[in-house]
């Protein structure tokens, strides 16, 4: 049973995910607020773990992400994978793909350039 309630909430996630790629490629929401849709709604459903499944997981679940985001900063550190860390990030911030406001401009600018250039 644990593993059941275990695989919905990360399949509520993957549905959440899927859903909110639908609306920014059909362009309902954009910039910002489909930015925030996305937190707001994962944010909301994540909430709601701790009557679904026990501590326990939810400290799993979490170690697992903030383990898969030290990897992709390793991995980037390493010229021998920065390019494909780039390819991934670059679908991110290839232009016209997503829609960020103008101030943000900068900070993936400089994004951009540490992971094509490691500055």
């Amino acid at each position: 049973m644990v593993m059941f309630a275990l695989a919905l909430c990360l399949l509520g996630l993957l549905v959440l995910l899927i859903i909110a790629e639908f609306i920014g490629k059909q362009r309902i929401l954009k910039g910002e607020y489909h930015r925030k849709f996305l937190h707001i709604s994962a944010g909301t459903f994540i909430a709601f773990w701790p009557w679904l499944i026990s501590w326990h997981w939810i400290q799993v679940i979490s170690l697992v992400m903030a383990a898969g985001m030290a990897g992709v900063t390793t991995l980037l550190a390493d010229p021998q994978y920065r390019a494909l860390v780039v390819k991934g990030l670059s679908i991110l911030m290839r232009e016209g793909e997503t829609d960020y406001r103008p101030e943000y401009r900068p900070f993936f600018d400089k994004i951009r350039k540490f992971c094509l250039e490691g500055v």
